[in-house]
């Protein structure tokens, strides 16, 4: 009876995470039809299912990733894909911190990247778009961003491609008006920006930080090589495949900065 029961316990397990398995697919298949808003809404819903429900550390970390740059393409790029800003983006932002605790090293028992990357990001995200109530009352959250970073740096550095560099620089060039933290600093915004890899979001940030200290021809010629860069490994498709609509739109963005010279407002004009 004993090992009937075993059996069956194992049988069940393995359906469930076949279920899972399964539901991944589905979620994945969605996943690479993101540029639709009726897929990306679809592979979110299954990605926070199994974020809540698997007992899978691996599964639940994975969907949580594609969670994340679902969220993150939906409300920061949306006006470049879909020709129109997300609706309520603070709240996408909080949903996602609410998410990442269920991948945290609480509720795995060990610490990963995604945790420390992704919560960061969506902290500052949210940051931005707060109001300065919220900011307030939940101004603890910005100092865990700054240590999340602060890991990153030191344990994850090359963790999606500099990724982290790239944080710890955008809060040096955008936090001029956050207050509560005093790290302005455009100079060592360039130095940080200069350690990332295969990153094109590195060339926005640093012609952003060269035109805050007065130097525009140094920040149109870092846009200038930044679209040459991209525009290249487009064409030859040597673009990870987890960024290539992302990339689209950091092309997008690069394009219009050097039209403009504006880091802060773009004409909404569809990929």
């Amino acid at each position: 009876m004993k090992s009937a029961l075993i059996i069956l316990y194992v049988s069940l397990s393995c359906s469930y995470l076949m279920a899972f398995n399964s539901d991944l697919e589905k979620a994945d298949d969605y996943f690479n039809d993101r540029k639709n808003i009726n897929s990306l809404n679809k592979a979110k819903k299954i990605y926070e299912n199994i974020i809540n429900k698997t007992k899978n550390k691996e599964e639940k970390i994975y969907a949580f990733d594609r969670y994340a740059r679902l969220t993150f393409l939906e409300a920061q790029l949306a006006p470049y894909i879909w020709g129109t800003p997300v609706k309520n983006a603070s709240s996408l932002f909080e949903r996602s911190i609410d998410l990442s605790a269920k991948i945290s090293k609480e509720s795995l028992g060990y610490e990963t990247p995604e945790y420390v990357y992704w919560r960061a990001v969506f902290i500052g995200l949210w940051a931005s778009t707060a109001s300065k109530l919220a900011l307030t009352f939940k101004s603890y959250l910005i100092f865990d961003m700054i240590n999340l970073i602060k890991t990153g740096l030191q344990k994850y550095p090359n963790f999606d491609d500099g990724g982290f560099y790239l944080l710890q620089a955008g809060i040096k060039i955008r936090s001029r008006a956050l207050k509560i933290i005093k790290i302005y600093n455009p100079e060592e915004a360039i130095i940080l920006l200069d350690k990332t890899r295969n990153n094109y979001t590195s060339y926005l940030l640093k012609a952003e930080a060269q035109y805050a200290l007065s130097l525009k021809n140094e920040a149109k010629n870092t846009l200038e090589t930044g679209i040459l860069n991209l525009e290249e490994n487009l064409a030859s498709k040597n673009i990870n495949s987890l960024s290539e609509l992302e990339s689209l739109a950091t092309l997008y963005l690069l394009k219009e900065s050097l039209r403009t010279m504006n880091f802060s407002s773009y004409e909404l004009h569809k990929l």
